[in-house]
């Protein structure tokens, strides 16, 4: 039998909860604050940095941030006052385009209901074989 639109969702939310579980000692939420953010955009300096993505001098100031940044919510993970983990939710807005349709040219339909998920990164001593850290990120996304 197939499960109803709400049951979907609630079996989604379970699921989602699961994951952020299986995460901790890892929390997750929205990066706030201003100090949260450039936090957040020199978390993903260093591990684009690091894994070699970019070099560093591309990057001015220590951080990895767009245009986009401005009008996203950032997830952030944090293992105490650790910040360890990080995504990007840019939601879609009159005269802005998501950064997927940026990038590739293309128009994501139907227009206003679609978000951009993206710069989900993970510190390397956060990084398992069963991916824990990187699904709990995905969970509260």
């Amino acid at each position: 039998m197939t499960p109803t639109a709400q049951e979907g969702r609630a079996l989604g939310d379970t699921l989602a909860r699961q994951l952020v579980e299986l995460a901790a000692p890892v929390r997750f939420g929205l990066a706030a604050s201003e100090g949260e953010k450039r936090a957040v955009y020199a978390l993903r300096h260093r591990i684009v940095v690091e894994e070699g993505w970019v070099e560093s001098d591309r990057l001015p100031g220590g951080i990895e941030k767009d245009s986009h940044d401005d009008r996203a919510l950032h997830l952030a993970g944090w293992d105490g006052d650790a910040l360890v983990a990080t995504a990007r939710i840019v939601l879609p807005g009159p005269g802005h385009r998501l950064p997927t349709e940026e990038a590739f040219g293309v128009d994501v339909r139907p227009w206003g209901e679609v978000v951009d998920l993206g710069r989900g990164l993970v510190a390397r001593p956060y990084r398992r074989r069963d991916h824990r850290t990187f699904l709990g990120l995905l969970g509260t996304a």
